[in-house]
């Protein structure tokens, strides 16, 4: 999940009026998915440079 799309799921989660009790708990809870998609995805990305940089030092070595 992108950041600009967990900020408009706590624009609806706002404006609604009849979520007023839950309504800050489950805010957090949209924030806390929101951050750990983002960060699953930024250890994706790592990983993937990670391996893009041992297949290169291979291909040096071998060629």
């Amino acid at each position: 999940m992108s950041p600009p799309m967990a900020t408009s799921l706590l624009r609806t989660e706002t404006s609604s009026p009849s979520n007023s009790s839950i309504g800050p708990y489950r805010k957090i809870a949209v924030i806390i998915t929101a951050y750990s998609s983002f960060a699953t995805m930024n250890t994706i990305l790592v990983r993937k440079e990670k391996i893009n940089d041992r297949v290169n030092s291979f291909n040096i070595i071998t060629h």
